[in-house]
């Protein structure tokens, strides 16, 4: 066979095997979940949800004038963050951690959700958390299952005039347990869905919002704390981790 020949199916083999213009190689497709860094059970447990989720919603990025290391400590420190809500009547949740366990956590939104949440990723500007529980709300039986939640607030793109800013987003995918449930959920979607984005964006309202009021003045809520007679560990916690900014 000719040079010329040979090297005309070299270039046709090539094109064949390279990815079409606009597309990624698998290995650099986005993992906007950070699959890759997990620990094997926790990246197999969060792809089995995602795959087959009886529901998946999510809360549409919105610009938060916070920084990222009080959004990320509020994150880190749930059962604390929840009690400052609480203090300041902006949320009303129960979140307690797992003795022994510190990468887990219990939480009760006090409005039928319950859960056992563990963080799979935690990371500068992103955070995993599987969390296996039960939802009971007036319109649905007792649910259980399983969430597999992704929080974002990489930095905003810079706007003249504005301060620096979190772009903050959150999705999740729930699974219900037991192909029966899983079916009848299937059938029920809209509504689960609606319940499940609903909780998701309470949450991500009661962070952000405490997230930038601590950014912008941790001395006005430090008071606002104190005037609401907050437990004193807690309005300590509070001084020492948030009034050196």
């Amino acid at each position: 066979m000719r040079a010329s020949t040979l090297a005309l199916l070299g270039s046709l083999l090539l094109l064949a095997l390279a990815p079409a213009r606009g597309q990624e190689a698998p290995s650099e497709r986005p993992d906007p979940w950070g699959l890759q860094r997990m620990e094997p059970a926790a990246r197999l447990e969060v792809e089995r949800i995602r795959a087959d989720a009886t529901v998946a919603t999510g809360v549409a990025e919105r610009r938060v004038f916070a920084r990222a290391s009080v959004y990320a400590r509020l994150l880190q420190e749930l059962p604390l963050a929840s009690r400052w809500l609480d203090a300041l009547e902006l949320g009303s949740y129960r979140i307690e951690d797992v003795p022994d366990q510190p990468e887990r956590f219990r939480i009760d939104d006090r409005a039928g959700a319950k859960a056992e949440g563990q963080r799979v990723l935690s990371e500068p500007a992103r955070l995993v958390v599987l969390a296996p529980g039960t939802l009971q709300v007036a319109i649905l039986p007792k649910i259980r299952g399983t969430g597999a939640i992704l929080i974002r607030f990489p930095p905003a793109p810079e706007r003249a005039g504005e301060a620096p800013a979190l772009l903050c987003s959150a999705e999740v995918a729930f699974r219900v347990e037991g192909e029966n449930l899983h079916a009848l959920g299937q059938t029920l979607r809209g509504a689960l869905e609606r319940i499940l984005r609903g909780k998701l964006e309470a949450l991500v309202r009661s962070a952000t919002t405490l997230a930038e009021a601590v950014s912008a003045n941790p001395t006005r809520v430090y008071e606002r704390l104190r005037a609401a007679k907050l437990d004193p560990k807690d309005l300590a916690a509070f001084r020492e981790r948030f009034l050196a900014l």
